[in-house]
């Protein structure tokens, strides 16, 4: 569950992605669609109300700076990074369907999966200052597979 980027990884993601973006003309694509994903967060995205962060903060004994919540049409599926000032971010792509046809069927589950990304903040750095010293990953990551990991979690190193 190590960070894969390190500073010149994530320079070249950064480069790749510009080149991507230029290549597929991504500026138009959001402004042809601006409309579309304005009116999805306007009438679709629904947060609940009142999120308790009491849990998540006990349970760890921390409080970070901020709790954010993000959307973004360049994934599918969520991720949870922090910054540089202990912000921590949940990080969510539009969901779509076998015709590209956008839905958000996660909303029923959306407070879970956002604390399930902000508890990424807290449990990575602690796996990573661990990692070398656990033993049979191999075994247990076959375990986890086997009982239905999601492929998203199938690297060791994520």
């Amino acid at each position: 569950m190590r960070n894969s980027f390190s500073y010149g990884s994530l320079e070249a993601f950064a480069n790749l992605f510009k080149e991507i973006a230029i290549k597929t003309d991504f500026s138009n694509f959001l402004i042809k669609y601006k409309d579309f994903y304005l009116n999805l967060l306007e009438e679709d995205v629904k947060l609940p109300q009142n999120i308790n962060l009491d849990q998540l903060i006990n349970y760890f004994g921390e409080e970070k700076n901020s709790y954010n919540f993000l959307m973004s049409v360049l994934i599918n599926g969520g991720f949870g990074p922090k910054d540089n000032q202990n912000n921590l971010f949940s990080v969510r792509g539009f969901q779509y369907d076998e015709e590209d046809k956008c839905f958000l069927d996660w909303r029923d589950y959306c407070t879970e999966n956002m604390f399930h990304e902000f508890c990424h903040s807290y449990i990575n750095p602690v796996i990573d200052k661990y990692y070398d010293s656990f033993e049979n990953l191999d075994i247990l990551q076959q375990e986890a597979i086997m009982f239905g990991l999601p492929k998203s979690y199938q690297s060791k190193r994520i």
